[in-house]
């Protein structure tokens, strides 16, 4: 597996070449998947792939990305490394969430792919609490963008049959059921800080708008 050094040198050799490092991130995952010859991919290489395309700089906890898909840097070109992941290793749930990710982060408006990618993931792993928090949050981006946009005002957005609005409020209430269902760890606990700190924020965003 590369080592963070092997990945930053890597990325370094690109820097300013965004569309080569695309190249050489579908060529890499294309080239490996094809030498396994085998309908299932190994622990090994989902391993290897999840280290260097989804796992984060531990040091860096507000990087939304792995370095080498920061390093890409153009939205498109990072869309075709997570689309070239998720055809190719078709089981891996996070590939989808961090894809559904990055299209609600770079085009808030186009909710149906990101809420597509997301459902993917949740049925793949129906009980990872992130999934549900990640969809509801692409629906509150959704919500801001549509506010932004003048589309609709935030009274109509906070009633009650708000469909945009309830559905994240649905996804970040599920999400912490999922977590409260194990108190004793440690994870669970550190991760239920982010369902509630949404809530929070969509609820303060709306009431100060109206």
């Amino acid at each position: 597996m590369p080592s963070p050094d092997r990945k930053k040198h890597l990325a370094k050799q690109f820097l300013g070449q965004p569309s080569a490092l695309k190249q050489l991130c579908e060529e890499f995952i294309g080239d490996l998947r094809g030498f396994e010859e085998r309908n299932e991919p190994s622990d090994a290489l989902e391993a290897l792939f999840m280290s260097m395309f989804i796992k984060r700089e531990v040091e860096n906890e507000t990087q939304k990305f792995s370095q080498i898909i920061m390093d890409i840097g153009n939205v498109n070109l990072q869309e075709c490394v997570f689309k070239k992941l998720t055809q190719l290793i078709p089981k891996n749930a996070q590939f989808f969430q961090h894809y559904g990710r990055l299209i609600s982060d770079s085009r808030a408006h186009d909710l149906e792919l990101a809420k597509t990618l997301i459902d993917k993931a949740i049925e793949l792993e129906p009980n990872n609490s992130s999934h549900y928090h990640v969809r509801g949050t692409i629906y509150f981006r959704n919500v801001k963008y549509r506010i932004t946009k003048g589309y609709t005002t935030c009274s109509e957005l906070y009633d009650e049959r708000s469909q945009l609005t309830q559905l994240a409020l649905n996804d970040f209430e599920m999400a912490i059921d999922i977590i409260e269902k194990h108190p004793s760890s440690e994870t669970n606990t550190y991760l239920l800080s982010y369902p509630y700190s949404s809530i929070m924020e969509m609820t303060t965003y709306i009431a100060n708008k109206m």
